[in-house]
């Protein structure tokens, strides 16, 4: 599983050092939004949404 991710992630450092600053920030990619958004929003914002709730979650646990 590990050498999938780690598979993943280089794919993705590679398609991000492919192209310019432009064409990942400047140009609307998926209707209103850019690569560059696109790759955050579905790489790095779900787990950063996740230890959000569970954080939440372990601290309602405790009362």
């Amino acid at each position: 599983m590990k050498l999938k991710l780690d598979s993943t992630v280089e794919n993705i450092l590679i398609l991000i050092s492919s192209k310019s600053n432009n064409q990942l920030c400047g140009i609307h990619w998926y209707e209103k939004y850019t690569l560059g958004r696109m790759i955050q929003l579905n790489n790095s914002s779900p787990y950063a949404n996740a230890r959000l709730r569970l954080r939440k979650r372990k601290k309602e646990q405790k009362f």
